[in-house]
């Protein structure tokens, strides 16, 4: 059977006193202080995460789409070498491009 559960007992369920532990404030920024730009190796780094996370989409949907693990992510490097910090969708394009039959 179902176990009685009080309301607000549940985790995530409305917050606050009752509910856990209260959401922290915003943090304090100075009027007119404008948040500093990330160094370029942090960017970088980020860009790096992002085109990785791509280049394992692009492998997924190639896969879903019945080609073989080797054959996609051939393709797939050979189309994120042709536009590095490629979008998922613009890989997937491209890589089917690589992959379509030559006449």
């Amino acid at each position: 059977g179902a176990l009685p559960v009080a309301a607000g007992a549940v985790a995530g369920g409305g917050g606050g006193a009752a509910g856990g532990i209260p959401p922290a404030p915003p943090a304090a920024v100075a009027p007119g202080a404008t948040t500093p730009t990330p160094p370029a190796a942090a960017r970088k780094a980020g860009g790096a995460a992002n085109s990785g996370q791509a280049m394992a989409d692009a492998l997924s949907a190639l896969a879903n789409l019945g080609y073989g693990p080797s054959e996609a992510a051939a393709a797939v490097a050979e189309a994120q070498a042709g536009e590095p910090g490629a979008s998922t969708p613009v890989l997937i394009r491209a890589a089917l491009r690589l992959l379509a039959p030559k006449d």
